[in-house]
């Protein structure tokens, strides 16, 4: 049983600076900002920073390899130090990695937090955008449970999530897809509709996504999400909302009835940092679909995990949990 995903390959690099250093740079602070190599190489040089492989759908492989089951990585990248660094981190986690080396550099984002903890980030896609559809290898998903992938492979990728989809569908691999960001449904609305009528059997959303998407809130927007997939609407700290479209009469809440069930969330010990809790809740739910459970099941074990993400620093757990079902 196994997962297979598809992404941008970014190795991050994760700094404090101060303000002068933005503007030197002329970075806009606390927003997203494209940069060219030159600005790239010379920033690595210079910042003092923590050095990590980053990304969505890799923190979803890693939540799920980190749970017991096996996990690969499809994406492309340079022929570069940080594409080593990256398949290597990748191979460390327990993932296997199908990178596809290009002649350029590796992408790389750049996380700049000031004393205010405002954080900007400085990106360059490098040739994390450049896997094609002739990249994907059909027999990658023989075996398969769950091929994985986000709104944000739309961006340059497109073609090849097609291809990979296309092949999940071939191999009836259920096909899981993150809406990821309200820019990138603003930029892919009607792409991503197409997705969810004929590929998608799970779709995850935070609730600012499924109200863009949507037009409504949580508990009506799932509504509109669950029609054909299995719909997750993150609530972060009060859980999630899951419904699908074969569900019997669940009981939510205080006991309206609806299609549709909140799942609760799981205390943690401390709140260190929330990046990667969306992407630990779906590692934890892919991981319960897999090994058979209802989604009811598979939503307190994402809410389980994504709890234990929070206490540490890092989007990623640094310690294997076995047998999650038995702790929640």
């Amino acid at each position: 049983m196994k997962l297979i995903a598809l992404e941008n390959a970014l190795v991050d690099y994760t700094a404090y600076v101060n303000d002068d250093f933005l503007a030197n740079y002329r970075l806009l602070k606390g927003s997203f900002n494209p940069i060219t190599a030159g600005m790239k190489e010379a920033m690595e040089k210079s910042l003092q920073a923590v050095k990590s492989s980053g990304g969505s759908a890799a923190n979803v492989c890693h939540g799920f390899a980190n749970l017991g089951l096996f996990a690969s990585f499809i994406a492309s990248a340079g022929n570069d130090e940080n594409a080593d660094f990256y398949e290597q981190e990748l191979t460390q986690a327990g993932i296997v990695p199908y990178i596809e080396r290009k002649s350029g550099d590796t992408g790389v984002c750049m996380a700049l937090i000031t004393p205010d903890k405002e954080r900007t980030l400085a990106v360059n896609m490098g040739e994390s955008s450049s896997l094609q559809p002739e990249d994907i290898m059909e027999e990658r998903f023989a075996g398969s449970a769950i091929f994985h992938t986000s709104a944000y492979a739309l961006d340059s990728m497109y073609p090849a999530v097609l291809r990979a989809m296309d092949f999940a569908k071939k191999h009836n691999v259920k096909v899981s897809f993150e809406l990821a960001s309200v820019k990138s449904i603003q930029m892919h609305r009607d792409t991503i509709k197409y997705l969810l009528e004929n590929y998608v059997d799970i779709v995850f959303a935070n609730e600012e996504e499924a109200e863009e998407f949507t037009g409504k809130a949580p508990l009506q927007a799932i509504k509109e999400l669950d029609r054909k997939a299995i719909a997750v609407v993150k609530l972060g700290g009060k859980g999630a909302i899951i419904g699908q479209p074969t569900s019997q009469i669940h009981v939510y809440g205080g006991g309206a009835k609806t299609m549709e069930m909140l799942v609760p969330s799981y205390k943690a010990s401390a709140v260190k940092n929330t990046n990667g809790a969306g992407d630990a809740f779906a590692a934890g739910f892919l991981y319960g679909i897999v090994k058979g459970y209802n989604i009811y099941k598979a939503g307190k074990i994402g809410a389980f995990y994504a709890a234990k993400v929070v206490e540490v620093e890092s989007a990623r757990l640094p310690y294997r949990i076995s047998d999650i079902e038995k702790l929640i």
